[in-house]
């Protein structure tokens, strides 16, 4: 447990006793820096799904014809297995 309107607190296990001591103006930095490895990554997340939609939607055609032999070596791989087992 973390102290509540203390300066510094002391992490507490189950127990009762002091495990960690910790101070809020550490446990903020660790905070901030979280949210901001988060920001960045869910920008390059979006960076990345707006790079494949424009992709998608300037080269429609090639686009189909990769996911059609996609589809189309996983479907002969699967039947061979399946077929294989009879």
């Amino acid at each position: 447990m973390v102290g509540n309107g203390m300066r510094d607190a002391t992490v507490t296990a189950p127990s009762g006793e002091s495990v960690i001591p910790i101070s809020k103006g550490r446990v903020r930095e660790a905070l901030d820096r979280a949210q901001d490895v988060y920001g960045r990554a869910a920008e390059r997340a979006k960076d990345a799904g707006r790079q494949a939609d424009r992709l998608i939607n300037e080269q429609t055609y090639p686009a189909l014809g990769v996911a059609a032999v996609v589809g189309l070596v996983l479907g002969l791989a699967i039947g061979l297995v399946m077929g294989a087992r009879d």
